[in-house]
């Protein structure tokens, strides 16, 4: 009876986890850390650059030799689309308890495409089907991570874990928090600017 308790606890502490840590991708991917200048240079696409510029659509995986990026940190790039989504490895699979592969696989794709076309409709950032790839193959990060350490464990040693994963992510949130406040006065004049009008004519 203690150990379904102790299960229940668990699954109810991972669920708060992932809730925590997509408001922290939002905070990451939308309001980059709250860094003024990389929101706004992203958000407005700079006055001379070309449509297609500006609306950053790369259908093609994976072409590094693409202009808007440097090459060495383009590599980065894609290696860090596939750990950002690593953790729903793990939390999917403890929230679950049973092999779901392609479920999660699946809601971790639609996930990292709500992203994409998000940033892609905002100009907060552009649709890249390599970050969509990275991002859906990071699962299996954690999978692997999930059954090396975490399936091995007893579930309160589990839930202690993640108790203290959520006070960390709640710190950082409200950390998060702090730096929305400061930047609070941009993000209301870029959700108040008709973007289409900073589009060149030609």
């Amino acid at each position: 009876m203690k150990k379904a308790n102790h299960s229940t606890a668990l699954r109810i502490t991972v669920l708060i986890s992932t809730f925590l840590f997509v408001l922290l991708l939002v905070w990451a991917i939308y309001l980059k850390f709250g860094r003024a200048y990389s929101i706004e240079f992203n958000h407005y696409r700079l006055h001379e650059y070309s449509t297609k510029e500006r609306f950053l659509l790369d259908i093609i995986p994976f072409e590094i030799g693409d202009h808007h990026r440097n090459p060495k940190m383009a590599v980065v790039e894609i290696f860090l689309n596939g750990l950002v989504m690593a953790p729903f490895g793990v939390l999917f699979n403890i929230i679950d308890k049973r092999p779901r592969v392609l479920k999660h696989l699946l809601i971790v794709f639609l996930i990292s495409l709500t992203f994409e076309i998000v940033q892609f409709c905002t100009l907060i950032g552009g649709f890249a089907t390599d970050d969509l790839i990275m991002n859906t193959l990071g699962y299996f990060i954690g999978y692997g991570i999930y059954h090396l350490i975490f399936k091995r464990l007893p579930d309160k040693a589990n839930l202690i874990i993640f108790a203290i994963v959520n006070v960390l992510f709640i710190g950082i949130l409200i950390y998060a928090v702090t730096t929305i406040i400061a930047i609070w006065d941009l993000l209301v004049k870029i959700l108040t600017t008709n973007h289409f009008k900073l589009l060149p004519l030609k």
